[in-house]
Order: structure tokens, then C-alpha cells, then sequence
């Protein structure tokens, strides 16, 4: 079965020209915000959209917002047709600083968490499962990842420091609350 013309495609997001997600087939950047800022009617035109920086509808942010669904349509019609390597070619050749952004496959993909051995094993009621290490894991140190918990497993003990007694408990439990 093939997929319909725009599945895979993230709708754009130009309304803030300045770190806003540029989306095509399945890949995404987003604008640094040290760069330049372009507005949505440059940005079509860098990637081929015929000039539309005259047009009174999008002349300005207040005309952009209140033309915001038409906008949008033509964003998605000028993507429509470009794959990753286009979009970025022409994003690079005006200057427009853009990275990746992963999906979740994409991040458990990255070559560099494995290399940096951010991965770490965790139990789990289902079994050992992969997770990443927190952020800002310092190598002087291994974090403590203890394992995850079953559901109800610490529900008696919470209780107890939350100041129940085992009667009240024992009651919650009776009753099927806990």
C-alpha cells in the first residue's frame, strides 16, 4: 500500500520564523537562535515557493496570523515535493542554521549515547529493560538507577510514612483502594 502524498510530514510550524521546526518525510530541524531571523514568506522562497514578501496577506506578523490556515497550506504545498537533502541544501546555501531532530527511534539510534555509554540496564516487573542515564552524568560517579518499581509495590510503605496505620490499611486494601 503506498503511502498518501503528505503521510510522514509534520506540518510547519513558521509562525516564529526564529527556532521554529522545519519538517519534511520523516525528518525535522529547527532553527538556531543565533541565526538571522527569516521571516515565513523569505523562508518559502528560499525553498522555492514563488516571492511572496509583497503579498498583503502575509505582509507582516499581524497579516501572517490572520492568514495563519492559508500559510500554513502553502507551507505544507512547498514541502510537499522535497526530500531531507533538498530542504537542507537550500536551508545551508541561504545561511539558515537547522539540526536534526530525533524521533524516539532515532534518539535510542544515536551513535554517540552509546559511545558516551549513556545506556544503562534496569529491572523492571517486566525484566531488564534498557533506559539512559540522567542528565548531567558526571564520569567521576555511576548514577544510582534503582529498579523500577511494580505497580503497588511501595503503596503500604508510602501509606505508613503518610501516617495510616496497618488497620487503615489493611481497610484501604479491604476495600479495594490500594
Amino acid at each position: 500500500m503506498t503511502q498518501p502524498p503528505l503521510a510522514g510530514i509534520t506540518v510547519l510550524s513558521l509562525e516564529h520564523a526564529i527556532a521554529a521546526p522545519l519538517c519534511t518525510r520523516g525528518k525535522s530541524w529547527e532553527g538556531n537562535p543565533g541565526t538571522p531571523t527569516y521571516d515565513e514568506g523569505e523562508i518559502l522562497e528560499i525553498l522555492g515557493h514563488p516571492p511572496m514578501t509583497k503579498d498583503p496577506r502575509f505582509a507582516g506578523n499581524a497579516a501572517r496570523s490572520r492568514n495563519r490556515d492559508e500559510l500554513r497550506e502553502l507551507i505544507l504545498a512547498a514541502f510537499e515535493n522535497l526530500n531531507s537533502a533538498t530542504v537542507t541544501g537550500r536551508l545551508d546555501a541561504a545561511g539558515i542554521a537547522w539540526a536534526d531532530v530525533n524521533d524516539m527511534a532515532g534518539v535510542w539510534e544515536q551513535p554517540q549515547l552509546e559511545a558516551l555509554e549513556r545506556f544503562v540496564e534496569v529491572g523492571s516487573p517486566a525484566g531488564p529493560i534498557t533506559a539512559l542515564k540522567p542528565p548531567g552524568n558526571k564520569n567521576s560517579y555511576e548514577p544510582e538507577i534503582s529498579p523500577i518499581p511494580a505497580v503497588g509495590e511501595h503503596t503500604e510503605n508510602i501509606l505508613r510514612e503518610l501516617g495510616y496505620s496497618n488497620a487503615e490499611i489493611k481497610d484501604l486494601a479491604g476495600e479495594k483502594v490500594i
